[in-house]
């Protein structure tokens, strides 16, 4: 599905804030009692001051996003930062995080028996616990993973499995409900071990700052997709949502620009955009090839690839739904005329507003990035209009 393009890489991407949610941690084990919000600080014993995600897990405590561990007998807090998550805590978690971020309406008690009562067959298959059969089934309504992913939830003896953090970050991707990228960057030394599938979700999760991998002793950083998920890790995972679901909707996470192509992964179905050095434009549509923009490139040193994201990974009904990712490769500034689609305003990281064109050319839609252009020009909706832009980015229009 995906094509690896080849020469030097070197990212630009901006930085932004994105709508996102938050993790909440409250599970119950080995007669510990977690189930308890914490309006000041807690100590927890396991805990050192020097730890690296102290800071997050304290923050994450005092705000009810990540829970500890309370043990009656000794009237001591313990937070296990190194345990790792298992898929059925995953879920729960995950859960309770959308619950918590307002992305769904916590179920009412006859609503939670009428869904486990749903999956209760397939539930009772997997030997899944009592305990996390409402949160998953709650997951498999909404198609976060399908009734075929439970086989790996619970191995020998009933003892859960840990989940790895390629299958939580397609989790957390899938709950966020952002959109996905034309072109994909894994800046990642163990990028060959990440499967193709997980690929776009760990871009979008990367571009949003929630998964950014682990800093290893040579300096390289990984992703480790096979590796389990720690506690502490999650409790930075959870300050990092938690911030940004308050920052809002930012339209800088979904166009990206990159000036050149190696490291990058491209789906196969999309619009191919090309601006010549003349600055004429012509449009490929890729969705019925594997054709490689690499023959556009190769012997170009200077140029711009640009891309919005196409709004959902599925590209296959492209045709009925009309949502197709774009790439632009410029070589020149792009000359072109249309018809505006639709136009929509967002505040970026530092407030400015960013203006989002959709343009109507040659029978296709493309978006460009307009400013404060659009305004000042008195360009609305329905205006047929002629421009000139910079990769992504509208500089003259009229």
């Amino acid at each position: 599905m995906y094509k690896k393009l080849y020469n030097k890489r070197k990212n630009t991407l901006d930085k932004m804030a994105s709508l996102v949610l938050a993790i909440s941690l409250v599970i119950s084990i080995n007669g510990f009692n977690s189930d308890y919000s914490y309006a000041e600080t807690i100590t927890f014993a396991d805990v050192a001051e020097t730890h690296w995600a102290k800071s997050s897990i304290d923050f994450a405590s005092e705000n009810g996003i990540v829970n500890g561990y309370y043990d009656e007998y000794s009237n001591i807090y313990s937070f296990l930062p190194e345990n790792n998550v298992s898929y059925e805590e995953a879920a729960t978690m995950l859960y309770r995080a959308m619950v918590k971020a307002g992305v769904i309406t916590n179920l009412s008690e006859e609503e939670t028996q009428e869904l486990v009562l749903k999956y209760d067959e397939v539930l009772a298959q997997n030997n899944i616990a009592d305990w996390a059969k409402s949160y998953i089934s709650a997951l498999l309504d909404r198609n976060i993973f399908d009734e075929n992913a439970l086989a790996d939830f619970v191995g020998e003896k009933n003892i859960g499995n840990p989940v790895p953090r390629e299958i939580v970050a397609i989790w957390t991707a899938k709950s966020i409900a952002r959109d996905y990228a034309a072109v994909y960057y894994l800046p990642y030394t163990d990028v060959i071990d990440i499967t193709p599938e997980a690929s776009p979700y760990i871009d979008m999760l990367y571009r949003h700052e929630i998964m950014k991998g682990s800093l290893q002793l040579d300096g390289s950083i990984a992703f480790m997709p096979k590796a389990g998920v720690k506690r502490c890790e999650f409790a930075a995972i959870a300050n990092r949502v938690y911030e940004n679901i308050m920052q809002g909707y930012n339209i800088e996470k979904e166009a990206m620009e990159y000036t050149d192509v190696n490291d990058l992964y491209m789906a196969e179905n999309l619009l191919l955009i090309i601006t010549d050095a003349t600055g004429e434009c012509s449009v490929s549509d890729l969705r019925d090839t594997k054709e490689s923009i690499e023959s556009f490139v190769i012997n170009e040193p200077h140029f711009v690839i640009s891309t919005f994201t196409g709004g959902q990974l599925d590209y296959s009904n492209a045709e009925e739904t009309g949502i197709i990712p774009e790439l632009h490769i410029d070589f020149a500034v792009a000359k072109g005329s249309g018809k505006i689609k639709s136009i929509e305003s967002f505040n970026n990281s530092t407030g400015a507003i960013k203006t989002v064109m959709t343009v109507e050319i040659e029978g296709h839609d493309f978006r460009y990035i307009a400013d404060d252009k659009v305004e000042q020009n008195k360009i609305r909706k329905g205006s047929t209009v002629t421009f000139l832009a910079d990769g992504l980015n509208i500089i003259e229009i009229k």
